[in-house]
């Protein structure tokens, strides 16, 4: 299965507080293009101290990268965004590596 973690920072959305809707808004088009889709399963995301972790995983990363890139199109956030594969049996990378929504 591979896992997909996509990166944004806080400022993706705005100075101050007003990240707070958009990633909601954000994580809730996620699930709806992930999950209900039928591609696989999103986790909770992680919040750190500069960004927010969102992870994918499903059996096609392909798939996932082509959904992710769609829902942080339609936000006007993916020139914001990373991306990393963060499991080892995705597509024989390696944890950590980068890759293009």
């Amino acid at each position: 299965m591979a896992e997909l973690q996509v990166r944004l920072p806080y400022t993706a959305w705005g100075a101050g507080d007003e990240w707070q809707e958009g990633y909601e808004d954000l994580l809730g088009d996620l699930f709806e293009v992930v999950d209900s889709a039928g591609l696989g399963e999103t986790d909770d995301p992680d919040h750190f101290d500069d960004f927010i972790c969102f992870y994918l995983e499903g059996d096609d990363l392909d798939s996932l990268r082509r959904a992710a890139r769609g829902a942080l199109t339609r936000h006007g956030l993916l020139e914001a965004a990373s991306a990393m594969v963060t499991d080892p049996e995705a597509n024989d990378m390696e944890v950590g590596t980068p890759v293009d929504l």
